[in-house]
C-alpha cells in the first residue's frame, strides 16, 4: 500500500510542476503582450498630434486594441491547458 501513496505523489507532483511550467509561460506571454499594447498605443497617441500622421496612428489603435483582445484569450488558454492536467477547477 505505501508504495500506491509513494506513486500517487509523485504522479501528483509532476502534475503541479506541469501547472507551473505552463501557468509561467502564459505569465510572460501576456506580459509580453501587455508591453506591446502599450507601447502600440503610447506611439500612436505621439503620432495623433500631428495631423498628416492620423492614419498610421489609427492603425496603431486599431492593431493595439488586437493585441488587448490576446490578453483574455491568452488567460484562457492558460486555464484549459492547465485544465486539461487536472480535473479540479483552477482558481489562480
Amino acid at each position: 500500500m505505501p508504495e500506491e501513496i509513494t506513486i500517487a505523489q509523485e504522479i501528483d507532483r509532476e502534475v503541479f510542476e506541469a501547472e507551473k511550467r505552463i501557468h509561467e509561460r502564459f505569465e510572460w506571454l501576456h506580459i509580453i503582450n501587455d508591453y506591446i499594447s502599450a507601447i502600440l498605443f503610447l506611439i500612436g497617441s505621439i503620432m495623433f498630434l500631428k495631423d498628416s500622421w492620423h492614419i498610421p496612428a489609427t492603425w496603431l489603435f486599431i492593431i493595439g486594441s488586437v493585441f488587448f483582445l490576446f490578453a483574455p484569450i491568452l488567460r484562457t488558454l492558460n486555464k484549459r491547458y492547465v485544465k486539461n492536467l487536472r480535473k479540479a477547477p483552477i482558481h489562480w
